[in-house]
């Protein structure tokens, strides 16, 4: 169990390039897939019914997350392809116009290294709650 947070926070993303950096702060806030695997791995004698509820099942609108313009500028150079943030599945980078931001931020003269503007991209998952049951026992 320990394994799988220190797996989601312990990465080195100094190497990253910006479209790797985005899409791992996006997923980086709980896969719920993967978590409930480790949950079960963890609890290998015990018999578990483990749900996942989202805490806005109907809801289209996108969760976001907090991205400094100095993460995206640290990463840039003349030979980054920002065409894979096109091709990204997740929808919202779209309606979010994740690319427009970046391109924004790196058109600035100090090509954002000296500000903290923040920029919101979507969250990969969508937030929710997971329920763990006992089976059988009473």
């Amino acid at each position: 169990m320990r394994q799988y947070f220190y797996d989601q926070y312990e990465v080195d993303t100094s190497k990253m390039t910006i479209p790797q950096y985005l899409l791992h702060m996006s997923k980086r806030d709980c896969n719920y897939r993967k978590l409930i695997d480790a949950i079960k791995s963890s609890c290998d004698d015990e018999l578990l019914d483990i749900q996942y509820y989202p805490l806005h099942p109907f809801s289209d609108m996108p969760e976001t997350v907090e991205i400094c313009s100095s993460e995206i500028a640290k990463r840039w150079t003349a030979n980054t392809n920002l065409r894979q943030i096109i091709h990204f599945k997740h929808k919202h980078f779209h309606t979010l116009n994740v690319l427009g931001k970046i391109v924004n931020i790196l058109r600035q003269p100090s090509r954002g290294r000296h500000t903290n503007h923040m920029i919101s991209i979507p969250q990969y998952y969508k937030s929710g709650v997971i329920q763990i049951k006992r089976i059988g026992v009473w």
